[in-house]
């Protein structure tokens, strides 16, 4: 049986999945299963999972229909036998030595969950992500909760390693059913929060996550719809174990309210304006969690009303080109 599995979901993404593919390859450290699971890609990326696994029997290939990363995860999930799971996007790479190291961090502590520091690149050059914590152990499920609530360690699934026994098939299945489409990496984190009693984060990459101008976190914004079953999910895993923490997250949904008054392909309008106000009276401790930018002039609806429009063309022909993102229903 392997010591890790690596779970790589695939979709349209032929330019780039031989790489990743071969990152894995060339890994000093080899006791691990590959598991690729393509998730009805159109393009050759069947192919070339099906050639990889011709020639290397640690690879192991799923075709199914297209659902979606959350149930991709699952189907690879559900067939991985590691003690210790990986996550690689299938447009990423892995750094050379990074699995070696991975879990040699891992077994040094007894950790359930090694994070590592984010790296990305756009195909021209690389730069580190930094958090408030980028390096140091965390100690319980709720400090866990707490520092993955409010960005204070990085949200990824990848760029890291994890005790596979932390999770179970329902976190992806629940998230899948809920229609994330992005963000879902944050989500499982959340959702595996009582399990995980150690973390240690190291101050070095293992990943490369690519900067997908075509990917749909760059082309797509979450419906109202969505966030709702988001909150629900998030209210049925983690109030009935703790209330605390699920107050954390409730604030975390509030701030994303907030944050959403600045998409301009989300209405803004005056009731929801009043709800989300309102729960920022009733908790002001939620105003130090958030973008000061959001918050200029706030507490006036007029004048707020003038800036939030005015920033929302300024963002959709500037910043966005005058594209129009699609909300995910």
């Amino acid at each position: 049986m392997p010591q890790l599995s690596i779970l790589v979901p695939i979709y349209n993404v032929e330019p780039y999945l031989q790489r990743c593919i071969d990152s894995v390859l060339s890994q000093d450290f080899t006791d691990y299963e590959l598991i690729l699971v393509d998730d009805g890609s159109p393009d050759r990326c069947p192919a070339i999972c099906d050639e990889a696994s011709a020639k290397d029997s640690r690879i192991k290939v799923i075709h199914k229909v297209n659902g979606g990363l959350p149930s991709a995860r699952l189907a690879g999930f559900e067939v991985a036998r590691g003690e210790f799971v990986v996550f690689l996007d299938s447009d990423d790479w892995l750094l050379p030595g990074a699995l070696a190291m991975l879990h040699r961090a891992m077994m040094g502590g007894d950790y359930d969950i090694v994070k590592t520091r984010p790296c990305r690149s756009d195909g021209r050059s690389q730069w580190l992500e930094s958090y408030p914590t980028n390096a140091g152990e965390i100690e319980g499920s709720v400090a866990y909760a707490e520092r993955m609530n409010y960005n204070l360690i990085h949200p990824y699934l990848h760029s890291g390693i994890y005790r596979k026994s932390v999770f179970t098939a329902d976190v992806f299945r629940s998230i899948s059913e809920a229609g994330i489409s992005f963000g879902e990496d944050w989500f499982a984190n959340m959702m595996i929060a009582p399990n995980v009693m150690r973390v240690l984060v190291v101050d070095e990459p293992s990943h490369v996550y690519y900067v997908n101008s075509a990917s749909i976190v760059g082309n797509s914004i979450l419906s109202d719809g969505v966030n709702r079953q988001a909150g629900t999910l998030l209210e049925d895993c983690l109030k009935p174990w703790n209330d605390e923490v699920w107050q954390m997250a409730q604030s975390k949904q509030y701030i994303g309210k907030l944050t959403r008054f600045f998409a301009p392909e989300v209405p803004f309008t005056r009731a929801e304006y009043d709800i989300v106000h309102n729960y920022y009276v009733e908790h002001p401790a939620v105003r130090r969690y958030s973008e000061a930018k959001h918050l200029r002039f706030f507490d006036c609806y007029a004048v707020y009303w003038l800036y939030v429009h005015a920033y929302r063309f300024l963002f959709k022909w500037i910043r966005l080109k005058g594209r129009t993102r699609k909300l995910q229903y």
